[in-house]
């Protein structure tokens, strides 16, 4: 980021130092003696695997949780912050890895929550006050097009994670704070390519003014957008130097302590199946505002890809298709079986991971365990058969922890503790844990590490080998590319084309990219 113009005086004191940071769970050490600095005019890269303690460090920079040993020093002086909102009025904000708004609230209520009284008039809210400065910076950031009076929860993840940026920067400008911290928890996971490029446009414009804490999984973008890099592993900050004296490679092997395996999931020869009837077929199925007639067949053994831009009906269709669709149309079988609700489709094998784990996946405060039984246990009679059979719980956890390396003190520890990309694997290892024939997965890699990408590309090959059928809903179009034998691409709610990907034959991204616009 060094050609856009922004001067970094290395001299210049930092706006925040955080020294000798540590941070335990009762027996488990998250952080421990870990040093940053940010200054003004910076963007401060942040990499380490799931698990590693870089969300722990996030939320002890934003006030969400104390350190346990060190100390916080803002501008020069020492700070103690109570709250996340505490760290609001002392200049620091965050885009969170998992949403912050709130269901219900409309675009321009959640944008200024908790700062109304900014916008009171002899203590009654000016809520038209509140729309139109809603408005200017929706407008401001190229996104105009948002309604700021429609409930947040009626636009898809893409645009929520467009606002919840937007927000940041909003109430940095709102509370006229100079040279603000920004800090960025994974903000481009849940983006497409035009979005991820808005985001870095609004980063260098923001850099002039700010100090910038950028937590990312994608290597190369990281390094393309950062001025100096930190690495964190098992809550100890083991490198950090400039971006433009690192690799991608370097990066990763000081993360994982391994070579990255860069071939490793365009191994589709993994992918032969010989079935040829299929174990979910999907007929005329639409739902509307959403996605209009789309049909397809997913074969035992066989990846079935579904790309698309924002808004083109890719996550609608997934939830629909497991059932937690409003007024769909068509039909949706598993192998010959009928299905339309959650109840029908989980009953005859099928699992869906969804793309926001916190809102429609994990239960956060309930244990690892219990998160991990819960899809068999819906269809092997409910709650009961957990009170009956503990044992099998804590042995599918403890296989299921195991298999897919989840970082946990435990597994009765709460997965709201864990990591945001070892939440992800619990979802995951649900529903292998019952059994699942069909698997509905929207951006399962989302806010994960590239060394547990790997091993979640490699269980799925071995799943998939196995008779497991997948449905990948993703926004990473290599990925896409990689993992499926065809990939239907949707725009404005209908598949547009579908493209066969055999090993020999792959479409390249510009290809992908020309049927998505």
């Amino acid at each position: 980021m060094a050609d856009d113009g922004a001067a970094v005086d290395p001299s210049a004191a930092p706006l925040l130092v955080a020294e000798g940071i540590g941070k335990s769970y009762g027996a488990n050490t998250v952080l421990s003696g870990v040093d940053i600095e940010i200054h003004d005019r910076e963007v401060l890269g942040v990499v380490g695997e799931n698990g590693a303690g870089k969300s722990t460090l996030l939320n002890i920079l934003s006030g969400v949780v104390p350190p346990d040993t060190g100390r916080l020093l803002l501008r020069g002086q020492e700070v103690r912050l109570k709250s996340y909102r505490d760290a609001n009025f002392n200049g620091i904000f965050r885009v969170f890895q998992e949403l912050a708004l709130v269901p219900g609230l409309r675009v321009y209520e959640n944008l200024f929550l908790t700062h109304e009284k900014r916008f009171s008039n002899y203590g009654f809210i000016n809520h038209a006050a509140m729309r139109r400065r809603a408005s200017a910076y929706l407008e401001e950031f190229e996104h105009g097009w948002i309604d700021p009076t429609k409930p947040i929860d009626s636009y898809s993840f893409s645009v929520r994670q467009i606002v919840e940026i937007i927000k940041a920067f909003a109430l940095a400008d709102l509370l006229e704070t100079p040279s603000p911290v920004l800090l960025l928890d994974e903000p481009t996971a849940g983006l497409l390519a035009d979005e991820t490029e808005f985001f870095f446009r609004v980063v260098k414009q923001a850099r002039n003014k700010t100090g910038i804490v950028y937590v990312g999984h994608r290597l190369g973008e990281l390094l393309d957008n950062s001025d100096q890099v930190v690495v964190i592993k098992d809550g100890h900050l083991v490198a950090r130097g400039s971006a433009r004296d690192m690799t991608e490679e370097q990066l990763h092997q000081v993360m994982v302590g391994r070579a990255r395996s860069e071939f490793l999931y365009h191994e589709d020869r993994q992918q032969p199946t010989t079935a040829t009837t299929p174990i979910l077929s999907v007929a005329g199925l639409s739902q509307p505002r959403a996605f209009s007639d789309v049909s397809f067949d997913v074969r035992p053994g066989e990846i079935v890809g579904i790309a698309g831009v924002i808004g083109s009906g890719k996550s609608e269709l997934g939830r629909a298709i497991f059932g937690a669709g409003k007024d769909v149309a068509g039909e949706v079988r598993v192998g010959t079986q009928i299905v339309s609700t959650i109840s029908d489709t989980t009953q005859a094998g099928m699992g869906y991971v969804p793309q926001d784990r916190a809102a429609e996946g994990a239960l956060l405060p309930q244990p690892v365990s219990w998160n991990i039984s819960l899809a068999r246990l819906s269809t092997e009679g409910g709650l009961g058969a957990s009170v009956m059979d503990g044992g099998r719980e804590k042995r599918d956890a403890d296989k299921y922890v195991d298999l897919l390396k989840i970082k946990t003190p435990g597994i009765q520890a709460a997965v709201g503790r864990l990591s945001g990309g070892n939440q992800q694997k619990v979802i995951l290892g649900r529903w292998l844990a019952a059994g699942t024939k069909v698997l509905i997965l929207d951006n399962p890699t989302r806010g994960v590490d590239v060394g547990a990408k790997e091993h979640i590309y490699s269980l799925l090959r071995e799943q998939v080998a196995n008779g497991l059928a997948v449905v990948l809903i993703s926004d990473d179009l290599l990925e896409l590319i990689m993992m499926s034998s065809q990939i239907h691409i949707m725009s404005g709610g209908s598949v547009r084309a579908t493209i066969q990907t055999p090993p020999e034959a792959k479409p390249t991204e510009v290809e992908m990219v020309a049927h998505m616009v």
